[in-house]
């Protein structure tokens, strides 16, 4: 009997585990109920039933990996369906002066992607985009640092040279006055893009002091107080354009002729100028009456006495001094230095006599 009772009671303890191990399985199942989420990563698109909550949990039973930058967000529906979507991240390059960096977004907007960078803008940045704008793939920002600069600086006024000539000076001298440089302040406005600068305008400019030009009076007078009755006159009698200085030996018929020469001819001449300071082939400045030669014809250092054969101009004693750019074409020919552009056009080119002293 007593067996028959142990026999019974050790299955009625049977049939009460069993029974709350049932119970503890019903009630684990209906806490923890099967749901659909759908994952959408990009384009792709799939259908999970888990009975996870979270996110990671979700990634991690479907086997998805997140890389840096990425983003999971679970939402749920009315229906009861999850839905976990991927946000891939993708680079957005910004550029600070000559230094660019790479940040990873999920979208967002240009000042999102500088707070990620750490970037802040000053006054004196300008971006190429606006702090709202959507970020994309193709995003590029870009950021330069600008400056204005107003500064001043003097700057040389050069003096003009200037010839005249006086009928109140003796001839044959020269009177100089001026020649005295100017200056002025120069007000600018630079523009500086990450320290460089791309442009520079000009806002005022001030003559501080004015240039006084350089004059040269050449003197046209003549000193002869006695009348000549001979018919024969001095080289400072006649009107030339020729300053130097000839020899008390040559003299002058009434027409202007030197009345003794060894030879004369009749050639073309050029009326020329040149202030630019560089010497003629011969050593000499350039003044009126060293003239331009072919010295395969006339030699250096020939002293001639000239007049325009229409009779016009009496250029006067004159030397050979410089070789001119003519001699291959016109051999011949002579250039005359004349101390004036005015002069140059007036007088031009034409016949002229030489007669050689």
């Amino acid at each position: 009997m007593s067996t028959i009772k142990g026999m019974v009671i050790k299955c009625v303890t049977a049939l009460l585990i069993s029974t709350v191990m049932a119970s503890g399985l019903v009630a684990f199942a209906a806490s923890n109920p099967h749901s659909t989420v759908v994952i959408i990563d990009n384009e792709k698109k799939v259908e999970l039933n888990t009975h996870r909550t979270t996110a990671e949990e979700i990634l991690s039973d479907a086997n998805i990996e997140l890389a840096i930058g990425d983003k999971a967000v679970l939402s749920n529906l009315e229906d009861g369906t999850s839905v976990l979507t991927i946000n891939r991240s993708f680079p957005v390059y910004i550029t600070v002066g000559n230094d660019t960096k790479m940040v990873k977004v999920c979208g967002g907007t240009v000042a999102d992607a500088l707070n990620a960078a750490n970037i802040t803008l000053n006054e004196n940045s300008v971006c190429n985009l606006k702090l709202d704008t959507v970020l994309s793939k193709e995003t590029y920002i870009d950021i330069v640092d600008v400056k204005y600069v107003t500064e001043s600086y003097e700057e040389t006024i050069p003096y003009t040279a200037k010839v005249e000539y006086s009928s109140s000076l003796e001839k044959g001298k020269k009177k100089v006055t001026g020649g005295v440089n100017g200056t002025k302040t120069v007000m600018v406005k630079k523009t500086y893009k990450n320290g460089v600068v791309t442009e520079t305008k000009t806002l005022s400019t001030t003559v501080t002091k004015p240039a006084v030009d350089k004059v040269t009076v050449i003197g046209t007078k003549t000193t002869s107080t006695n009348k000549n009755t001979s018919g024969v006159k001095s080289y400072s009698e006649i009107k030339t354009i020729s300053t130097l200085k000839a020899p008390a030996s040559l003299k002058l018929t009434s027409k202007g002729i030197p009345t003794s020469f060894k030879k004369k001819v009749t050639v073309q001449a050029t009326a020329y100028t040149d202030h630019s300071g560089i010497p003629c082939s011969t050593g000499v400045m350039p003044q009126t009456g060293y003239i331009a030669v072919n010295p395969k014809v006339i030699p250096y250092g020939t002293k001639m006495f000239i007049v325009s054969k229409d009779g016009k101009y009496v250029y006067g004693y004159a030397i050979a001094a410089d070789t001119g750019g003519f001699i291959k074409r016109r051999p011949t020919n002579v250039d005359l230095f004349f101390d004036t552009e005015s002069q140059c056009k007036r007088f031009g080119r034409r016949d002229v006599v030489i007669y050689f002293l």
